[in-house]
């Protein structure tokens, strides 16, 4: 369609999920490299694309399954229109996500058709029809996103798409390390739980055991996740005072 100006990229997964989105914006910023590339993100995510290479901007964008939140879409579609975008990359699946650009009148919408939503997503991929055929499942989330960003017209190189990849100040890293008393000399053990609730999970003690024999070994422990994983993550600093819990 030979579309110009700024180029939006609609990524409204996990925060891991749109850490890996990177390899896709990385396509993208290649294949143009004069035109500003800014994304749609939830809120969470929005301090993380400011450490992303060629993300210019970030939007928030709250994403709620059981609403429609047409009020908030709209108010967004209001300024993105005002940016004067020339296209707009869809690298999640909702049809909710593609009414924003559709209403920000953005004339290039990229992505496949789930869900049915032709008109609002007007160029696709070139294996989009086989793809709705077929279970998505067959194409894992990061294979999508980067057949979207290249309209699958050229195949992933032997090694792979290239990798995402954050770039963080080192000015900000020693501030950081500061603030949380973190002696880089020290190897890291990094501990993801899960909540309470959850019945996969490992008993939070083996977690601690781990921590423990790590911390006497000399390493830093840090405890990672958000609020669920956050009473977890108390009972384990409780239980081994040397790790820090980052949650």
């Amino acid at each position: 369609m030979g579309a110009r100006g700024p180029i939006l990229i609609f990524s409204l997964p996990a925060i891991g999920d749109f850490i890996r989105s990177h390899s896709a914006i990385r396509l993208v910023a290649e294949q143009f490299p004069d035109r500003p590339i800014d994304v749609v993100t939830s809120p969470a995510a929005v301090p993380v694309a400011a450490f992303m290479p060629h993300v210019r901007k970030a939007w928030a964008l709250d994403k709620r399954h059981l609403r429609l939140g047409l009020v908030e879409r709209i108010r967004l579609a209001r300024k993105l229109r005002a940016a004067g975008y020339g296209t707009a990359y869809l690298l999640t699946s909702s049809l909710k996500a593609a009414l924003i650009p559709w209403l920000a009148r953005i004339p290039e919408r990229i992505g496949y058709p789930r869900e049915l939503r032709f008109g609002l997503v007007n160029r696709f991929p070139r294996d989009w029809f086989a793809y709705l055929l077929i279970s998505r499942q067959h194409k894992r989330m990061y294979e999508e996103m980067c057949d979207i960003a290249t309209l699958r017209e050229r195949a992933p190189p032997p090694q792979g798409w290239c990798a995402p990849r954050l770039e963080v100040p080192a000015a900000l890293v020693d501030e950081w390390r500061s603030a949380h008393g973190i002696d880089p000399a020290r190897p890291v053990l990094a501990l993801y739980t899960s909540g309470f609730g959850d019945l996969r999970a490992w008993p939070h003690e083996r977690f601690a055991a781990i921590a423990r024999d790590y911390a006497e070994n000399g390493w830093s422990v840090w405890l990672l996740g958000s609020t669920r994983e956050r009473p977890v993550a108390q009972a384990i600093a409780k239980a081994v005072p040397a790790a820090v819990d980052f949650t």
